[in-house]
């Protein structure tokens, strides 16, 4: 074997090239309505699934793009309190969410709100 393998240590700032990667702008409406749910303590939004991968399918409907795919999140928030609000707010937008989504998502907005502990204690999964 010939040359030298070049692997970057861990942890690796996302900005660095070759790491990390944003979501569609189109999606910008999907997420300002994740952070209307999540409210205070928010540390972090984390996308998962085929978003996250680059897998989900976008379709061009009337000039527009839509993703037929679901958008599965994270919210990491700061305590389990904040997090039981930010289901009541999730379950109370409910209409408004789907109404928000509906010019971008096909699939449903998913979000899971959880805590660092909580995040920590799930399988591993591929998450931007």
């Amino acid at each position: 074997m010939t040359g030298t393998a070049r692997v970057q240590p861990e942890p690796v700032h996302r900005s660095s090239g070759g790491t990390g990667s944003g979501l569609s702008p189109a999606l910008a409406p999907a997420i300002a309505e994740a952070l209307a749910c999540a409210g205070e303590g928010l540390e972090a939004l984390l996308c998962a699934g085929s978003h996250a991968t680059g897998e989900a399918v976008w379709v061009t409907v009337d000039g527009h793009a839509l993703s037929l795919s679901d958008l599965d999140l994270y919210a990491v928030l700061s305590s389990a309190a904040l997090c039981n609000r930010a289901r009541a707010r999730a379950r109370a937008r409910r209409v408004e969410r789907l109404a928000a989504g509906a010019g971008v998502l096909a699939g449903p907005l998913e979000i899971a709100f959880v805590t660092r502990e909580g995040l920590a204690a799930m399988p591993a999964r591929p998450a931007t």
